[in-house]
């Protein structure tokens, strides 16, 4: 939790301490904002693109060298 940013330290905290599972389990925790759940999308999103960019590029180099 400590790389996303927009969230309050108080927030960062209690994320860490009970480490929810889905955002809806996240947004039922007391203290935790609406804007820290739009933050928890935006993150979400950014790692999911990320590994998929990963796993395109991962494809593309095995077709190169024919595996």
């Amino acid at each position: 939790m400590a790389r996303l940013h927009g969230l309050s330290n108080e927030e960062r905290q209690l994320l860490s301490q009970s480490r929810p599972s889905t955002l809806g389990a996240a947004r039922r925790i007391q203290g935790i904002t609406p804007v820290a759940i739009l933050e928890l999308i935006r993150h979400t999103k950014n790692v999911r693109s990320a590994a998929a960019i990963r796993s395109r590029e991962l494809l593309e180099r095995e077709e190169m060298i024919g595996i």
